[in-house]
């Protein structure tokens, strides 16, 4: 209950006003040492490396060859993004729409509509998703998301799982929470985050899921905004801009742990783990890799 007696503490100086939500215990100390979230859960690595859609910059994104890559190239945690479509099936793919990473238009050139909510599933499956980045990874397919972890399984890697838009998805947050909780793998402390910049939708993944599976508002919520979700959320996962040491700290008074995206120059990502940040999103997991090495 440590979790919420810090933030009954934190009351004392700030207005609040608790949400209905179960509160999230703190995990036990020996679990979360050998978590990968976890900062010098590694060998003397302090800050956690986050592919960002996996490997993108070495392969198309949000596909199984970038989540192969992000293993490869010392990631820690992968992330990817979640939506739905028409046909209620849960897909990996960033953009509402299916025309900037596969080929989309010329597949369907009649249709007026390529969002990815009005496509099926099976429709889905026929578009080339590793064409537009090159083409050694022509025939990527844009993955459903029980593929997706299972190659992320296999790199040994955790994962951060973004949910898009939940609202515009009737029962994404169900079928996502469904899968999780079919796998005991994704069960253990540290090795499952699920994030959303609709706190809402976390805050429901919460009440649906088991407390070991970790919750992050994706944004930059406000002190008194960290407050109120803290019985919820366990991950701020903010923009590199607003990831300085100052409110790094706050966060971290507040019993959170700081990520920041998304990086992929040398200099930024050592100026970034300088402001005390728990992990890094970027594109490049090699190249964070080798700067926090050296």
């Amino acid at each position: 209950m440590a979790r919420l007696g810090a933030v009954l503490t934190a009351a004392a100086v700030l207005p609040l006003v608790l949400p209905a939500a179960p509160v999230r215990a703190e995990p036990p100390q020996a679990a979360w040492a050998a978590s990968p979230m976890q900062p010098n859960a590694r060998a003397g690595r302090s800050v956690v490396v986050i592919a960002h859609r996996g490997a993108s910059a070495y392969a198309p994104e949000n596909t199984l060859a970038a989540i192969r890559e992000a293993g490869k190239r010392g990631a820690d945690l992968i992330e990817l993004d979640v939506r739905q479509t028409k046909d209620g099936k849960l897909v990996v793919i960033h953009d509402a729409t299916l025309t900037r990473t596969t080929d989309a238009r010329k597949k369907f050139p009649k249709r007026t509509s390529w969002r990815v909510g009005d496509l099926t599933l099976k429709q889905i499956k026929t578009l080339d998703a590793g064409a537009w980045f090159g083409k050694a990874y022509r025939g990527q397919r844009v993955p459903t998301l029980a593929e997706a972890l299972k190659a992320v399984k296999a790199t040994g890697d955790g994962v951060v799982l973004e949910l898009k838009e939940p609202d515009k998805y009737p029962g994404l947050t169900q079928r996502v929470a469904a899968l999780l909780k079919a796998d005991r793998h994704w069960h253990v402390r540290g090795r499952t985050l699920v994030q959303s910049f609709q706190w809402s939708a976390v805050r429901d993944m919460n009440e649906r899921l088991p407390s070991t599976i970790e919750m992050g508002l994706l944004g930059a919520p406000t002190f008194a905004e960290m407050l109120r979700s803290r019985l919820y959320a366990d991950v701020i996962h903010v923009p590199k801009g607003s990831a300085g040491a100052g409110y790094v700290r706050q966060a971290h008074n507040a019993l959170y742990r700081v990520y920041a995206y998304t990086v992929n120059d040398a200099a930024s990502l050592r100026r970034l783990a300088s402001s005390g940040v728990d992990g890094i999103t970027t594109d490049r997991p090699d190249v964070l890799r080798a700067a926090l090495d050296s």
